[in-house]
Formats: C-alpha cells, sequence, structure tokens
C-alpha cells in the first residue's frame, strides 16, 4: 500500500495501514507544502516560507538539514534536483481539484473534509500567510461546488440529497450565507428539511453575532421569515430521529458544561469517534441519548442508539447493531457487507452504549468509520477504546458544592448532584424537604457519593426512613468498612457499593432472598417465569420495583440497571446451595420454553420474537446444562439452530453448539446423539457465514447413522454434509449424500424436506450435465410445493428450471420460466430472491451476445441486492459486468471485485467462473495465460459441466497437465488480484 496524505481538516499521512498525524514542527509544515503543491519548488521558495525571518544563505542551510531529516521518515520518498524539491504522493486536495476541475461536483463535495490543514498551527508569518489564502481559495471552490451540485440535484428532484448536502456544507463552513440561503430557498418548497433549515439559519445568525458582531443580510432574513411562516402554517415541530431506546422516564438534569463539550467535539469535523469514559453509574447513557435528542436533527437520518450492556459476546454486536437500525439481517455472512453498504451514504450519529466489556468487538466501529464518511460515532465506556483516531472526554460526577460554600451566598440547589438527589427523593417521599438545617449534610451526602448520579438516586430512598444526617452517619460507615476489610476493591466501587449494601439492609428477609433468587436472571424476565423459577408473587416484583430494584417496561418485563444485577449475583453467589438450586430451575424452565416453540408454522415469527427477547436467558440455561453434562436437556433444543439461522445470528448459534461438542465429547456413549446433533448444528450455522468444515458435518453422519429413532437427524446432517460438499466444489459426494438423504425423508413422510432435497439434487445433476434427471427432480418438486400451496418453493423452482434450460441451451424456455418466476416474485414481494433472476436473465443475454440487456439486468440485481445482501449475488453481477466490458482495464476491475468475494467465500465453482471470464478477456487481448487459465478450468475437478463446455472451445486439444491444480488455482488467483492489463 503506498502513502496517502489527506490536508483537509486535521492533517494526516496514512501508511501501511497505519495513520500519522502533523505536527506542528517544520518536516510536517514542509511535508504538507510539498503534498499540497504536488510538483516541483524552489528551494529558495522553501526556505522563505520556512525561514523568512533568516538571511538566504543561513535559510538554504537549515533547509538542506530539515531535508536530510525528512528523507528518514520512513513514508516519504522525495525527488531533488539542483534548486527543486518534488513529493509525489496522492491527497485528497488533489483529488478534490480533479473533480472540481472537471464538473465532477458530488465527488468534488464529498472529497472536501473541512479547512485546510486546520490546527496546524506553525507560528511562521510566511507559511501562515500562504495557508490563508490556499483555504479561502479552497473555501470558494467549495462553495461552488456545493451549489453547483445542489443545483443538479434539484434539476433530478433529489430533494433529500439536497438537505443533506446543505447540513454538511454549514458544518464545514458555518458563515458561508451563499450556501445559507440556497437550503433556505429550496426548504421552501420542500417540508421534509424545513426545521433543520430553520435551525441552521438561527445557528448562523448566533456565530456571526458572536464572531462579528454582525447580522444576516436582510434577504437572508426574509427567506428565514418565509420559512417560519411556513413551519406555523404546516404546525410542524422540530423533529430529532432516534432509534433504539426507550426515553427515560425523568427529565434530565444539569450536565451544561458536558454537554457543550461532547457537542463542541462531534461538531468537530475531525471528530468521527467519541468515547465518554467513566465509571459505572456515572451517568454516561443518559449524557449521551441527551447529546443525540439536541444534536440529532443535524445529521440527515438522525441518531441510533446501540444498548450494548446485555451483551456478553463480541459476535452479539452486529445483531444488535441491525436491531437498533430496524435494519433486517437477512445473511449473517455478509452481515459487514450489508451494513456499510447500509450506511455508506447515511449521515448519521450512531451512540454505542456500555462497551467496555466488547472491546475485542470494536473492530466493526472501524470498519463503518473507514467506509462511511458521514457517519459519526459517540461510545461510552468504563475503558477508552484505545484507538489512534479516538476522541476522549472523562465523564466524573455531577457538580456537587465544596464545604466551603455558604448556603446563603451560592444556593446548593444550583449544583447538579443536589438538584438530582431532590428530585429523587421527593419522587419517593412527597412530603421531603430540605431544611435549611440540613443543607451541610445535603453537601456532605454528594460529596461522600462523589456526584455519582446512580448513587445519588439510591441514596435517596433514605429519606423515607433517615434524616440526612443519619444518612449521612450511615454512608460514613459503611465506606470505612468497606475501606479496612476489601482494599482490593476499585477506589470507583466503594461508594456505590456502601449504597447498595445499606439499600440492602432495608429490605426485609423476604425480599432479600427474593431478589437473590432473580439474580439467575439475565436482561429481565417475565412474571410467570420468576413465579415458576424463583416462586415469587407478582406483589413481591412490585414492592421490588417500588423500592428501585427492579424497573417494569411497557411490555411487562421486568429489568435491573446493569449494577443491581451484579450486586443481586455476589449476594446469590454467596449461598452455594441455592446458586445451585435456582440455575438448575432456570435451565429447566428455558429448555422447556424453547420445546414449546416448535419452528414450521403459522406462528414462527411469533416464536423468535419470543426467543430472541429471552435469549439472554436461554443461553445463560444452555451453558448451564453443558456445565452440568445434561445430554438430556441438549437434544431437546431442536430449534434453536433455526433461530440462529433465521435471525442471521450464525457465528453465536455456532459457538454454543461448539461448546457442548467439547463437553459432550467426554460425557460417553449415552451423549451420542447430542454430540451428532450439535455436530450438525455447529456445521450447518458455520457453513453460513463461510466455515465449511466437512470433517465436523462428516463426524455428525457417523455418529447419528447407527442410532435408532434419530432419522430425521441424520437426515439433516447429510444434508449439511451435502451442502458443504457442493460449496468446496465436490458435487459427487454431494449428490450422494443428499441422494441418501432424500430417501430418508421419504422414508419418513416428510413432504417439504423431500421437495428441497430434489431441488438440491437438481442442481447438483445439473453442474455434472445429467441434465434430463435434474429437470424430472424438478418437475418433482414443483409438483410438491404446488400441492403443498409453497409459493416460495414455487417461485424458486422457477429459477432452478430457468437455470437448466439456460446450460442445455434452450434460451427461450428459459427465459420463460425465469420471467414468469420474477413476475411472481414481484407480485409476492420475494424481494431477496428478484437478484437471482436477474443475474440468471442476464447470463442468457450475455450468451445471446445482447449486451447491453446483459449490462442492465446485471447492475439492477447489484443495485437491489444492497437491500439484502447476499455476496454470491454481487461476485456473479460482477462477472457478467466482466465478460461484457469492452475495456480490458474495466473488465480487469470486475474480475478482480468478484474474485475477491468469491475467494473469501471458498466458494471454488464461483472461482473457476471467474476463471473462464478472465480467460475470455486475456483470449481478445492474445495475453499467453489465457492457455493456462483455460486448462485450468477444463481439468478442475470442481468444474460444472457446462464451463467445461465452455473452456473446451478455446482448447484444441487438451492434455492432461503435470502441475498441482490447488497450487497453480491459489497463483493465478494471487496473480489476477495483483495484475493490471
Amino acid at each position: 500500500m503506498g502513502t496517502r496524505v489527506t490536508l483537509f481538516g486535521v492533517a494526516k499521512i496514512i501508511f501501511s495501514n497505519s495513520t500519522i498525524p502533523f505536527l506542528p514542527e517544520k518536516r510536517f509544515l514542509l511535508l504538507a507544502f510539498l503534498a499540497f503543491k504536488a510538483d516541483w519548488v524552489s528551494r529558495d521558495q522553501l526556505a522563505l516560507l520556512l525561514w523568512d525571518d533568516a538571511d538566504s544563505v543561513s535559510a538554504r542551510k537549515n533547509l538542506r538539514h530539515l531535508l536530510s531529516r525528512v528523507r528518514d521518515l520512513p513514508f516519504v520518498t522525495l525527488e531533488t534536483l539542483d534548486e527543486q524539491v518534488r513529493w509525489v504522493v496522492d491527497s485528497d486536495v488533489l483529488e478534490f481539484a480533479r473533480f472540481f476541475a472537471t464538473g465532477d461536483w458530488k465527488n468534488a463535495v464529498a472529497s472536501y473534509q473541512g479547512l485546510l490543514l486546520e490546527g496546524l498551527s506553525s507560528a511562521l508569518p510566511a507559511f501562515e500567510e500562504w495557508l490563508e489564502i490556499e483555504q479561502e481559495t479552497l473555501r470558494t471552490s467549495y462553495r461552488e461546488a456545493v451549489l453547483s451540485y445542489a443545483a443538479m440535484l434539484e434539476s433530478k428532484q433529489q430533494m433529500l440529497e439536497m438537505n443533506t448536502l446543505f447540513q454538511r456544507a454549514l458544518r464545514f463552513e458555518p458563515l458561508a450565507e451563499d450556501v445559507l440561503q440556497a437550503f433556505l430557498r429550496l426548504s421552501l418548497q420542500n417540508s421534509a428539511s424545513q426545521v433543520a433549515a430553520l435551525q441552521a439559519y438561527e445557528a448562523f445568525a448566533k456565530v456571526l453575532d458572536q464572531e462579528m458582531g454582525l447580522v444576516p443580510l436582510e434577504s437572508t432574513t426574509l427567506l428565514a421569515e418565509q420559512l417560519r411562516n411556513a413551519l406555523i402554517t404546516l404546525n410542524l415541530e422540530p423533529v430529532n430521529i432516534l432509534r433504539g431506546f426507550t426515553a427515560p422516564n425523568t427529565a434530565f438534569i444539569g450536565r451544561e458544561r458536558e454537554l457543550q463539550a461532547i457537542e463542541a467535539k462531534l461538531s468537530a469535523p475531525e471528530v468521527r469517534l467519541l468515547t465518554l469514559v467513566g465509571q459505572g453509574g456515572i451517568g454516561k447513557t443518559r449524557l449521551a441519548i441527551e447529546t443525540a435528542s439536541r444534536i440529532g436533527a443535524l445529521f440527515a437520518q438522525g441518531s441510533t442508539f446501540v444498548a450494548l450492556a446485555n451483551l456478553s459476546s463480541t459476535v452479539q454486536v452486529l445483531p444488535a447493531i441491525f436491531a437498533a437500525l430496524e435494519l433486517p439481517l437477512v445473511n449473517a455472512e455478509h452481515a459487514t457487507e450489508q451494513l456499510i453498504t447500509h450506511l455508506q451514504n447515511q449521515e448519521m450519529l450512531l451512540i454505542f452504549d456500555n462497551f467496555e466489556h466488547l472491546l475485542d468487538g470494536a473492530d466493526i466501529l472501524l470498519e463503518i468509520l473507514q467506509s462511511c464518511p458521514a457517519i459519526k460515532i459517540l461510545t461510552t465506556s468504563r475503558e477508552v477504546l484505545d484507538w489512534q483516531d479516538e476522541y476522549l472526554l472523562d465523564i466524573f460526577g455531577m457538580s456537587i458544592p465544596a464545604s466551603s460554600v455558604t448556603p446563603e451566598v451560592t444556593p446548593i440547589e444550583e449544583f447538579d448532584a443536589v438538584q438530582l438527589f431532590l428530585r429523587s427523593a421527593k419522587k419517593t417521599n412527597a412530603r421531603f424537604t430540605l431544611e435549611p438545617e440540613d443543607q451541610k449534610y445535603m453537601i456532605q451526602i454528594c460529596q461522600l457519593l462523589n456526584g455519582l448520579p446512580l448513587a445519588l438516586e439510591l441514596a435517596s430512598h433514605w429519606t423515607r426512613v433517615l434524616t440526612l444526617a443519619e444518612i449521612v452517619l450511615e454512608l460514613e460507615l459503611g465506606l470505612t468498612f468497606l475501606q479496612t476489610t476489601q482494599p482490593e476493591l476499585p477506589e470507583r466501587h466503594r461508594s456505590l457499593r456502601a449504597v447498595f449494601e445499606y439499600a440492602w439492609t432495608l429490605l426485609n428477609p423476604d425480599e432479600q432472598m427474593a431478589l437473590q433468587r432473580l439474580a439467575v436472571f439475565q436482561n429481565g424476565f417475565t412474571r410467570e417465569a420468576a413465579e415458576h423459577i424463583s416462586g415469587i408473587t407478582i406483589r413481591t416484583l412490585l414492592t421490588l420495583c417500588n423500592k428501585s430494584f427492579l424497573q417494569r417496561n411497557a411490555t411487562g418485563r421486568f429489568e435491573r440497571h446493569l449494577m443491581v444485577q451484579e450486586f443481586s449475583f455476589e449476594k446469590l453467589h454467596s449461598n452455594p446451595a441455592l446458586l445451585e438450586a435456582q440455575q438448575e430451575k432456570h435451565s429447566d424452565y428455558y429448555f422447556d420454553f424453547l420445546e414449546q416453540r416448535p419452528m414450521g408454522g403459522s406462528t414462527d415469527q411469533q416464536y423468535l420474537t419470543e426467543i430472541e427477547t429471552d435469549l439472554e436467558n436461554i443461553r445463560t440455561a444452555w451453558h448451564w446444562a453443558v456445565h452440568q453434562k445434561n445430554y438430556l436437556h441438549l437434544e431437546r433444543s431442536t430449534d434453536l439452530v433455526v433461530f440462529f439461522d433465521r435471525k442471521a445470528r450464525c457465528e453465536e448459534g455456532q459457538q454454543l453448539f461448539e461448546d457442548a461438542i467439547e463437553v459432550l465429547e467426554q460425557a460417553g456413549a449415552n451423549a451420542k446423539a447430542a454430540l451428532g446433533k450439535a455436530c450438525f448444528e455447529a456445521a450447518w450455522l458455520g457453513h453460513r457465514i463461510g466455515r465449511y468444515d466437512i470433517a465436523l458435518a462428516e463426524r455428525a453422519v457417523q455418529l447419528l447413522q447407527s442410532l435408532e429413532g434419530r432419522e430425521t437427524w441424520l437426515m439433516k446432517a447429510l444434508s449439511t454434509l451435502s451442502a458443504l460438499e457442493k460449496i468446496q466444489g465436490y458435487p459427487e459426494s454431494s449428490l450422494t449424500h443428499l441422494e441418501v438423504a432424500l430417501k430418508i425423508a421419504r422414508m419418513v413422510g416428510n413432504s417439504a424436506h423431500i421437495a428441497n432435497y430434489l431441488v438440491g439434487i437438481a442442481s447438483l445433476k445439473t453442474i455434472l450435465g445429467r441434465y434430463s434427471d435434474a429437470e424430472n427432480n424438478d418437475l418433482e418438486a414443483l409438483l410438491l410445493h404446488q400441492q403443498a400451496d409453497n409459493s416460495f418453493g414455487i417461485t424458486i423452482l422457477h429459477n432452478e428450471l430457468g437455470i437448466l434450460k439456460t446450460k442445455q441451451g434452450f434460451f427461450p424456455q428459459a427465459k420463460e420460466y425465469l420471467n414468469l418466476g420474477l413476475q411472481l416474485a414481484h407480485e409476492l414481494k420475494y424481494t431477496l430472491i428478484v437478484p437471482f433472476f436477474l443475474n440468471n436473465l442476464g447470463e442468457i443475454a450475455l450468451k445471446t451476445k445482447q449486451y447491453e440487456v446483459a449490462r442492465s439486468h446485471s447492475l439492477e440485481a447489484l443495485q437491489l441486492n444492497e437491500l439484502h445482501f447476499n455476496a454470491t449475488v454481487k461476485a456473479t453481477s460482477l462477472i457478467i459486468l466482466g465478460r461484457i466490458s469492452e475495456s480490458e482495464s474495466e473488465a480487469l476491475l470486475f474480475f478482480q471485485d468478484a474474485l475477491r468475494i468469491a475467494w473469501k467465500l471458498k466458494e471454488i465453482p464461483l472461482v473457476i467462473k471467474i476463471f473462464l471470464g478472465v480467460g475470455e478477456m486475456y483470449f481478445r487481448i492474445n495475453n499467453t495465460q489465457a492457455q493456462e487459465l483455460f486448462e485450468l478450468v477444463y481439468w478442475h475437478p470442481a468444474t460444472e459441466a457446462s464451463i467445461r463446455f465452455e473452456a473446451q472451445q478455446y482448447l484444441e486439444q487438451p492434455q492432461n497437465l503435470a502441475f498441482d491444480i490447488e497450487i497453480f488455482m491459489t497463483t493465478r488467483v494471487s496473480k489476477i488480484l495483483s495484475s493490471s492489463v
């Protein structure tokens, strides 16, 4: 990877996957100037720029020394002549200039990322003068590009894009009145942007007044008034898009200084990732939510809140993001690509709350930041993420009065901590008032608790039974006790533990026992589960709610603050006998819960939702069963694999089943069935995310085929093995195993499995060139689906029959099947499979030399595939585009992109199709590598019959070559990915 320089905003050098910020020293100033110029610069000009106060001889001498130091930097390759210096390096400024010169306004706007060399202070008059001139020139050009791009968008009636464009431009250029006027004029015609435009005007007027003591132009003010009148007419209120959170049920108190600091940092162009760092219970979550509510409207797509506190594994982060975005996760294998595709053109604030226990999964944040330029991320964590581009803001307790405060001079109610305590106390005890003689104790409470919001709220509940003076005494006793008996406890936890311990003493023995029993639950629970597992009545649950240990949400589930959960579990853990009994009851209950929710009927969606809601409890029950080697429980979770598959959370599921495999291997012969089941379930989920463990599937078959009464499981294990072999390029073996699975399905009389296996067998026979047999299998499957009125299966069969007829060369029949199937897919809203039909129609157009039709189909498939991303669909579309490209360089780019996908997926048959396309391209330009590729395609055992036939047309007399075909294949992949035409 070469060196790249970004000069807009905070300047950085990107080299070998590292980012080096420009420092305020002369060697970096020199590099910034050379990167900006991108051409030969005279030594005299450089000497004057950096040493304008020195004589020419001294300045030239200093420059020689500086150039020598710069040459030692690993990321710099300077070219020098006697009187000139040049650094040829790619930069964002050069990109902007190219786009601007060619009138590519969209890319020009996108490449501008803020003021040139923003914040790079030099204290050098000549350098500062040069920089000021260039900054203003670029700012002027940027505004021109914005207005030109806006005019283009307006002509196409792309109002949403215009709205986003203007908001982004005004963040970079807050005093660009011409841009503001254009935004206001647009918004008079577009109600969707009126609130944001008026907010932009008010922000502009405020900055103009504060920085220059000026007011907006009369024409600008007139536009704003017209817009304000329009808002009144439409009765619109400012709105803020904020997804993924439940609004707090209490008003936000104080924290104005912190909020201003957060908003200032997020408003800075260079800040893409901001982490609020602080101890548990400090109020980071409320600050993040309040921030989003205040500035969310500044982002075109608003803000999204991703709650992470209850996640137990990094593999759960991606599904949590999808859930918060209300984005269907349809394919776990390509979840990251789908997420990036969704966010790439969005302008949004993403909030990740409680990241400290998932730091190993933070790479997804980096991918979002690298691929989605208009996304900003706000995280809350007890620990820093420790990234180079991470900005930090330490969050401490709420403002508290000092001991020296005189209430008569400075009312203590002005301090945030006091306000929070008083509000919470009055909510608990309506008769509570802060008397003058109690103010000193109020100050002490705030100090003892260090302004910690959660501790203040819990301590306030004691006002029901204690005076403030008594609360102080009890807190001091607790603090002293903890400091002397638990010195290993982190300092930041001691005050909070005192609060919990004292709150615990206010519970009666039955309530204490109830809280311990409930500690076995994870991420909330229902009333029924609490009664069944812990024997707790609704009255006790509501009492614990009233005492702030539980909360009841809108759905009726009971929840706890994470720190209350931790404290309660410690109490349960101190009673080993009770702990074991509760864990066993908990495990029994949730395995029954799963067994009562079988998949395969009209209630599937309801059951999936119910399982997802209680997934953390199910996960806990699973781990307990594994720990206890309870193989009978593990056999009962028949449809848990279906949940993970349909919810595209395959990595999580695979991890659960692998945990079980490790333990069941030591459990003896009685666990053979459970072990076989776990093996094929882990193998199936693995194959859904590109992990093709054929050995694991073979082991499942071996374990299950000797067991009576496990025919259904054996059938599923065989079909899993077959799927893995097909992807890896072993069609003969795959067919053999699937035919055995079909035989079992016929024996047990499962028509749905029979139809599915027939389709799979037909597909394998098509690959092997056994077209007549394949058609018979497809037609039998079609009849079964028609008898079951399975519209999805019928639609899929039209696609399969279309592929079959294409391979046979019967193109009119193939088009008839595919067009009818495409019509059904549209009518029935099966949008997920539409791109498959389009690619197959594109394949026919390619073979019949209708290249524009092929291009149209494949481009439409690519576009629709972004909604429900499937990597194989994308690779197939790219292959078609590569094969019809007239330009060799363009074709190679399509093939390289497709090959990266296929090689990553380990889909060998797909790789072979790409080799055929590249071979054809090389053949057209007389590249000698064409012969090697055709030979590889012809001889590889995973090659489809129709592809082998095409390769044979290019080979006059194919000969058996003496080479290791797999090594040769890997070499070809590497060569194609690194080559250019």
